[in-house]
């Protein structure tokens, strides 16, 4: 198949431009959008398809794009974020807004999409007259900053408390298991026993084992002879521990 030239292209996106403002007319914001970015895929240099987004985008800011305080942002009328500083510098607003104006107010009246484009652009001309006031701008941007100081703090204090919730989830660790202590290193054996004395043999023959020793019988020691009884005499008996002394021998005379 041929790939298409420039005119067959020119046709398809002239045909999308069409269906985009319908859409508009329909106030299908969105779909509006996505016909004209078909038509800007076919021919980049399709005429009026920047007309028909800048209407889009003012009508869709005042549909979604509120302030806190429930009233229009004009920031966003000029396709401006209010949220970062450089976007409300007067210089940058006054751009923006004199781009929108030029886009919106060319359009012929005959079209049939000229009461979108008018709607369009009175809420590009009352965003200018809000944010060219010093005072009203002023006041504006200082309630931006409180409300995004705010959000920033609100996200702050939840995530610090869904960290500490997944830290109070998280189960602690095991305690390590006591390592066990190394194996003394195997002692050494004791030394041998001294050798013992050889004993002397005697005649007494060795216990039989498991039985004690008999022991050795007493010898029976032989009663005291009888001793004669001795005869009174004037002698007085003999000490103990001494012999008796022999009888005089003046005595066995006289006798």
């Amino acid at each position: 198949m041929d790939p298409p030239t420039s005119a067959t292209k020119r046709r398809e996106a002239e045909r999308f431009m069409s269906i985009a403002e319908k859409l508009l007319t329909a106030r299908d914001l969105e779909g509006c959008k996505q016909f004209v970015a078909q038509a800007l895929s076919f021919d980049p240099r399709t005429p009026g398809a920047d007309d028909l987004l800048a209407a889009a985008d003012a009508l869709l800011a005042d549909k979604r794009r509120r302030l806190p305080s429930g009233a229009l942002d004009p920031y966003a009328v000029l396709g401006l974020d209010s949220a970062m500083p450089a976007s409300r510098e007067p210089d940058v607003v006054h751009s923006h807004y004199r781009r929108l104006s030029f886009l919106l107010n060319r359009s012929h009246p005959d079209r049939p999409c000229s009461l979108a484009f008018a709607d369009a652009a009175r809420l590009v001309a009352d965003a200018w007259a809000f944010l060219s006031d010093p005072i009203r701008k002023a006041s504006l941007d200082f309630d931006l900053d409180a409300a995004t100081a705010a959000t920033n703090a609100a996200a702050a204090a939840k995530a610090a408390a869904a960290a500490a919730a997944a830290a109070a989830r998280v189960p602690t660790a095991p305690r390590p298991e006591k390592q066990h202590q190394p194996q003394s290193r195997s002692q050494p054996p004791p030394p041998p026993p001294a050798p013992q004395p050889p004993q002397t043999v005697s005649g007494t023959p060795p216990p039989k084992r498991g039985r004690p020793p008999r022991a050795a019988k007493t010898p029976a020691t032989t009663p005291p002879a009888p001793q004669p009884p001795q005869t009174v005499s004037g002698t007085p008996p003999p000490k103990r521990g001494r012999p008796p002394r022999a009888a005089a021998a003046g005595c066995q005379n006289a006798a």
